[in-house]
């Protein structure tokens, strides 16, 4: 679980970052604009100061029109090299504007490339994983305090050394901290949604509030246990227990245990579907070898037919099979009282989202809506069983004293 939330919020739901690509280009817009009015407004103190001022914008717009072009569909998550060629652009902006400074007591708590850098880092956080965010921050942190030292500081006798660079970070460091947070608590929220069981049709169509989701589990319990405390409530009645109790206890035990185990080994998509008219049939538990871009896209497909009244949805079925070590091939039929066509507009976002994180999906409509596709499995290597079934005892053993 680890492992699959240090990735990036575009990689656990691509289809949410396609339909919001203007978050590079409004920060963009909004550096630039912010630049151009500092530099107008703080003019450096000679012809050569002035154009480094504007060079530096133009290399800051620069970086931001960076991240747009190689975060556009299908691209979405930013690669080591374009992170790589980032960093020197945004370090160059920063240079250069500084020493168009050179010479001048500017208004420092106005100086605009550290915010511009800041804004650069928000541009990038839906494509960075929160590690790299934080790297990226770290290097222009560094960079800036050190550019600070040494221009701008020997420049502003108006505050102490230390508090011009704290000055100077200052929007640096709340960039990056808000940027890996973003992406930090997006993913997080998103894998755990993925994986949490679809509300039942008896919870409202409105969802489910905090109090309702207690009674829900609470219920749940107390029909797990209905049995059990029935048992005792009449043993506590009677006071004395019996070879006959005896034998019921242990059965109930059987039971209970069985019951918590099925509970404990059920994958994410028969906790998702239960409780729902969906034949789930994946005998090698091969849903939990769906990265969490495919579980957020069939997820969220599944949400919008059995949360949604006017999806028509009836039943459906869903067949999980291993095509080879690296690919699991899932096939679904969808029956529901919709129009082809209507049933075809209603899914049609969840169509794209599927499209982004899978491979060769085939959509086919008629009676029943049939889809299939093809998905790159995580590899279960290394991966720790969440319940470890101790071996079968034999008879020997059962017949030893203290054992159970």
């Amino acid at each position: 679980m680890a492992s699959r939330r240090s990735t990036s919020p575009w990689s656990v739901d691509p289809i949410s970052w396609v339909t919001t690509s203007g978050m590079p280009v409004t920060a963009t817009l909004v550096l630039a604009v912010y630049g151009a009015l500092a530099i107008v407004s703080e003019r450096a103190p000679s012809t050569m100061g002035w154009a480094l001022q504007w060079a530096a914008l133009g290399v800051l717009v620069t970086a931001g029109a960076l991240i747009h072009a190689r975060s556009r569909p299908p691209r979405g998550l930013l690669s080591p090299v374009v992170v790589a060629a980032l960093s020197p652009l945004m370090v160059g902006g920063v240079l250069l504007s500084a020493l168009g400074y050179r010479g001048d007591a500017f208004a420092l708590t106005l100086w605009w490339a550290p915010l511009a850098i800041s804004l650069l880092l928000i541009a990038a956080a839906p494509y960075l994983r929160s590690f790299a965010i934080i790297t990226l921050g770290i290097v222009q942190l560094a960079s800036t305090a050190v550019i600070t030292l040494a221009l701008v500081v020997p420049d502003n006798p108006t505050w102490p050394a230390f508090t011009t660079v704290v000055i100077a970070i200052t929007p640096i460091v709340a960039g990056t901290t808000t940027s890996a947070v973003l992406s930090r608590s997006i993913v997080r929220r998103l894998v755990q949604w993925s994986e949490r069981p679809l509300p039942r049709p008896t919870a409202g169509v409105a969802g489910i509030d905090d109090r309702a989701l207690a009674h829900s589990v609470d219920s749940e319990v107390s029909e797990q246990l209905a049995s059990a405390v029935a048992f005792l409530r009449g043993v506590a009645e009677r006071g004395s227990v019996d070879e006959s109790d005896i034998q019921r206890s242990r059965a109930l035990a059987l039971d209970l245990r069985h019951t918590l185990l099925a509970e404990a080994t059920a994958t994410w998509l028969e906790r998702v579907v239960r409780g729902h008219p969906v034949e789930l049939d994946d005998p090698d538990r091969l849903a939990d070898r769906l990265t969490v871009a495919q579980r957020t896209a069939l997820r969220a497909m599944l949400d919008a037919l059995m949360a949604h009244p006017e999806s028509g949805f009836v039943s459906a079925r869903i067949a999980l099979r291993a095509s080879d070590d690296l690919h699991v091939a899932v096939a679904m039929r969808i029956s529901t009282t919709l129009p082809e066509g209507r049933r075809v507009t209603f899914l049609a976002p969840y169509y794209v989202s599927l499209s982004a994180a899978v491979r060769d999906i085939r959509w086919r409509d008629g009676a029943d809506l049939e889809v299939a596709f093809e998905a790159a499995a995580e590899t279960p290597t290394g991966r720790t069983p969440l319940v470890q079934r101790t071996p079968r005892a034999t008879p020997a053993h059962r017949d030893e004293p203290g054992e159970s």
